[in-house]
């Protein structure tokens, strides 16, 4: 019997798979509770919580890929978007720098024929509406706390005015007539500026990634009985937001550790409670992806299958 494309055997075995998957884990933990000194001592309730909220997240980032693609009027499924997402994270572990993006603009333009340069252009767009969002929600949360002197603020500061310089006249690159690739994706951005519904929805959708980034950080810490102040919070979630636009090593590893440990030392907690919060973060992190990844990979590869087979003989490579 076929379901949705999967002969139903096959989802009841994963999901037996995954039960027998859980279980033998909470037998194991359960014979052996006593090796786990830090976890025994943490709340369970907090870290379900977590887990939920980081799962939630995820949904937010992959509708972002469902934002940029409508824009080219892909309209990708969520197997799809959500897919993708999945795979880019399982990607990123691996691959350094900008591994998972390469994942996502390659499938896009394999079996949507988008172009490399529109998906440069508009998910240039998307990072920068990122970064300047949360710089300015930054800022503004570095004036409740009065601490507007210093380097920190001034960086702020240069990267909400380098982002709003970008967008205003990256038009420039057409002026590279012997760069056709350059050239293109300056076209393609001179398109997007004018699109406000999709450049709304990045803007909107940059402030709930805030929002659940910043109880994240709040829960994270609470694991541990550590009650980290709402705005320090805040800049937690800020930052490290920003630093995910950016990839420069594989997974950005120590780099969100990093910030969340300095922002926690400032606030006063301490090293060690940041330490904690930002590992516990990345295992639970890590562990949807390795649990999701997969399942999503064998869906994008099924539509994928059932995309060639749907191709008539004798159009393959069409526009």
């Amino acid at each position: 019997m076929i379901y949705g494309g999967r002969p139903v055997y096959r989802k009841l075995f994963s999901l037996f798979f995954l039960v027998a998957a859980f279980a033998v884990g909470a037998i194991y933990y359960r014979a052996h509770s006593s090796e786990f000194h830090i976890i025994s001592t943490v709340s369970v309730k907090d870290i379900i919580l977590l887990s939920l909220l980081q799962l939630f997240s995820s949904l937010f980032y992959g509708l972002q890929l469902k934002i940029v693609t409508d824009y080219y009027h892909l309209d990708l499924d969520f197997s799809e978007w959500y897919g993708l997402f999945r795979a880019a994270s399982f990607s990123s572990l691996v691959l350094p720098a900008a591994g998972g993006a390469t994942a996502k603009a390659y499938y896009l333009k394999k079996f949507h024929n988008l172009n490399y340069s529109s998906f440069i252009a508009i998910s240039g767009l998307a990072g920068i509406i990122a970064f300047v969002t949360n710089s300015v929600i930054a800022l503004l949360l570095l004036a409740l706390t009065g601490k507007l002197s210093g380097h920190l603020p001034a960086v702020l500061g240069l990267i909400v005015a380098g982002g709003i310089v970008a967008f205003l006249t990256v038009h420039k690159a057409t002026k590279f007539p012997y760069y056709n690739f350059v050239r293109e994706v300056g076209k393609e951005w001179q398109n997007l500026k004018g699109d406000i519904a999709t450049i709304s929805k990045l803007v909107l959708l940059s402030l709930f990634i805030f929002c659940v980034s910043g109880l994240q950080m709040y829960v994270a810490f609470r694991v541990f009985s550590i009650r980290l102040p709402l705005v320090s919070s805040g800049i937690m979630a800020a930052f490290t937001t920003m630093s995910g636009v950016v990839k420069i090593i594989p997974g950005n590893i120590g780099i969100r550790e990093t910030i969340m440990i300095s922002i926690a030392g400032l606030s006063g907690i301490g090293i060690n409670g940041g330490l904690n919060a930002a590992v516990l973060t990345r295992i639970i992190g890590v562990a949807w992806t390795l649990l999701l990844a997969p399942v999503f990979l064998y869906g994008l590869a099924t539509e994928r299958k059932s995309r060639e087979r749907d191709i008539p003989q004798g159009r393959e490579g069409e526009v």
